[in-house]
């Protein structure tokens, strides 16, 4: 890619989770989707040396949805979602520039 030429150290990030999207109930098992979705970036960045940053481990619930507390409609964060999404970049980010 572009940015690996030119030595630019690439992160992917997961789609965060849905158990479902209340505005679209034609859209059928999200999860499944999103699961397929997540497995792919993770494949994709492994195998061409790039970095993958997982929010949906940290933020799933039980139903394959974004856990009550960090969603105000079960789809977008919330501020408490956000705190948690930042800790966890950080986190990556700090691992990959070696702090």
């Amino acid at each position: 890619t572009i940015a690996t030429a030119n030595d630019i150290q690439v992160v992917l990030s997961s789609v965060l989770p849905v158990h479902r999207y209340e505005w679209s109930p034609e859209i059928v098992d999200p999860p499944s989707t999103i699961d397929a979705v997540n497995e792919s970036l993770q494949e994709y960045a492994e195998s061409n040396g790039l970095y993958y940053l997982d929010y949906f481990t940290e933020m799933v619930d039980n139903r394959k949805g974004l856990k009550k507390e960090l969603t105000p409609d079960g789809v977008h964060p919330n501020e408490k979602g956000y705190e948690l999404m930042s800790g966890i970049a950080e986190k990556k980010l700090m691992s990959i520039l070696d702090f």
